[in-house]
């Protein structure tokens, strides 16, 4: 399984790509980032394939979001899964554009490191392609759950429930969580 992480215009001292250690919460290492979702691909059904993340500031996310969806907002991750009418789930050809500003906002008001905020948003993307989904609150409440128990297991603990375990409600909202097949 091949996962590739770019950055496209987002300010480079904000996120790195060599290893260090994550403690800065406006800071973002790739290699930190890859090494999660590799333990965390073996908790979905997903065995082989290529991953393609890039982390796009506001402008970008709110035109492709108007372009793809007519949706003329930013959004926090938009998930493309690339497979050729197949629903074989451990296959995948995923394409997930994360929210960069979105999850530095969002990191912010939920005071937690930007790493974990950018890392739910790519288990979110994963999981959308492994048959979950968020149009209905019963689903909202399935996909989110399996997110923290992926983050849990990976020692992060539950970082979407934590916004809403402390009464905040609004945890994204108006912004949206969105699947497109193409």
């Amino acid at each position: 399984m091949t996962i590739q992480i770019t950055i496209s215009g987002l300010p480079r001292h904000q996120i790195k790509s060599g290893a260090r250690r994550q403690s800065n919460h406006d800071h973002l290492t790739t290699s930190w980032l890859k090494k999660k979702l590799r333990l965390a691909l073996p908790m979905t059904a997903a065995r082989s394939g290529s991953w393609h993340i890039d982390l796009i500031a506001d402008a970008a996310m709110t035109e492709i979001h108007q372009r793809t969806l007519g949706i003329n907002t930013t959004t926090d991750v938009l998930t493309f899964d690339l497979r050729d009418h197949t629903t074989d789930r451990r296959f995948l050809e995923l394409e997930t554009l994360i929210g960069w500003e979105v999850a530095c906002r969002q990191a912010r008001q939920f005071h937690h490191p930007v790493a974990w905020e950018v890392l739910l948003y790519a288990i979110h993307s994963l999981l959308h392609v492994q048959g979950y989904d968020d149009r209905t609150p019963r689903q909202a409440r399935r996909i989110h759950r399996r997110e923290d128990q992926i983050l849990l297991a990976l020692g992060i603990g539950p970082v979407y429930a934590a916004g809403a375990n402390a009464g905040l409600q609004t945890r994204l909202k108006g912004v949206g969580n969105t699947m497109v097949r193409t």
